[in-house]
């Protein structure tokens, strides 16, 4: 065979000789299959919420969804009665509200951070933002301050005059935990410290807590703001109409849900945006496992350098034991005519030796132990049973049928 043919033979047969173009086809291969399954997935999502939209049946409209809060509140009369319970001024005050956001259906579709944002500009002389938000957001006290400092110097030009930069309010309504809060609606102003004088009024946040609504004193429930939170969170039609009753302003905000509830269009983007939010929730609650689990497996992992640190640390003391011994066994040859006399000494020092092996054999075994627990973890999680190995430590024949299950009696 010629030396041509030979090498032609080798390459072929070879890894390098694999045409590297085979692999981006690969790649693009499984890159199509994952957009088609992305595509059917989001095909499926809109038969579904299309059903939904077109079988006519009453939903149970809240205004803690973000495209219901939005569409009800872009009505000023009964936008104006909610700034009215939560600036605490009679509506009468409120002469003109422009908002100056730009609201149109469908918008919701990109909007991947679940928060509601609602600029208004009240009377021509205050600037209010008015944030819902439902899902967990850790920096939330972060970001009401960075949207307050940039409403407050949005509009200023350089070079005029600092007096020019109106009042502005930042409004949050929130249903998630913030460990901060106690009460269901509160105030906060820069004050200053000793006298609890208000440094200035042209700044302040108020935050809306939904979750203490169930909670609330008698005093908060005898409150606009404590009624306008039953109203945002309430499902209950019947509730609902009766709130209506109450007044005018929460009357116009019943009747824009009841627009939901009744024109198709708007019945398919609050479906969409509830879905959508369930599976926010749902995908929150997967982060909280997947982080509680990542947690308990650090702790794992801890106690089994602990363990290991244990174990050096015993077999320290086995080495000094030994040495220890050994010390002693030659002083005993050197002095003979002590044996008598040092036979208990040394008998006892042999005990504590056997003790201290007996106790490092123990720790050994414990150590295997751990080290078992921890490659069976490895390899539940990697095969997805992350659920059923938190269940194994209240079942030890389970936990054993897993070992061997793995191959980790061996």
């Amino acid at each position: 065979m010629g030396k041509r043919k030979k090498w032609a033979n080798r390459k072929r047969n070879s890894y390098f000789g694999k045409s590297k173009g085979g692999t981006a086809r690969q790649k693009a291969g499984k890159k199509w299959k994952t957009q088609m399954r992305w595509r059917r997935k989001q095909s499926d999502r809109h038969d579904l919420v299309q059903m939904l939209a077109d079988s006519g049946q009453d939903l149970k409209v809240s205004l803690v969804n973000d495209f219901a809060f939005k569409h009800v509140f872009h009505n000023k009369k009964a936008l104006k009665g909610l700034l009215s319970a939560l600036l605490d001024i009679p509506p009468e005050e409120i002469v003109d509200l422009e908002l100056l956001d730009t609201f149109q259906s469908g918008s919701y579709k990109k909007d991947k951070t679940g928060i509601l944002d609602i600029k208004v500009h009240l009377n021509n002389s205050q600037k209010i933002n008015i944030e819902m938000q439902v899902r967990q957001q850790d920096n939330w006290t972060e970001r009401s301050l960075f949207y307050l400092s940039r409403m407050y110097t949005a509009d200023m030009v350089s070079g005029e005059d600092y007096g020019v930069l109106e009042p502005c309010i930042h409004i949050s309504i929130i249903d998630f935990e913030m460990p901060g809060l106690s009460r269901l609606y509160s105030v906060i102003r820069l004050i200053e410290e000793n006298t609890s004088q208000v440094y200035s009024d042209k700044l302040s946040l108020r935050v809306l807590y939904l979750k203490k609504l169930e909670n609330a004193d008698e005093t908060e429930q005898q409150t606009e703001v404590y009624r306008w939170a039953r109203l945002i969170t309430a499902q209950d039609w019947e509730v609902l109409r009766d709130m209506a009753m109450q007044d005018e302003y929460k009357a116009e905000a019943v009747k824009e849900m009841v627009k939901i509830n009744s024109d198709r269009a708007l019945r398919y983007e609050y479906i969409s945006r509830e879905i959508a939010r369930m599976d926010a929730v749902s995908y929150a609650k997967d982060k909280e496992k997947l982080r509680t689990e990542k947690e308990k497996l650090r702790s794992g992992q801890e106690q089994l350098r602990s363990g290991q640190e244990q174990l050096r640390s015993g077999q320290e003391q086995l080495r000094s034991g030994q040495a220890e011994l050994r010390s002693s066994q030659e002083k005993l040859h050197k002095r003979e005519e002590n044996v008598t006399r040092r036979e208990e000494g040394i008998n006892k020092r042999e005990e504590n030796v056997n003790k201290r092996e007996e106790s490092i054999n123990k720790r050994e075994e414990e150590m295997r132990q751990i080290q078992i627990k921890f490659q069976l973890a490895t390899h539940m999680m990697a095969a997805g049973e992350s659920e059923l190995f938190l269940k194994l430590e209240n079942d030890p024949q389970l936990l054993q049928q897993k070992i061997r299950e793995y191959h980790l009696d061996t």
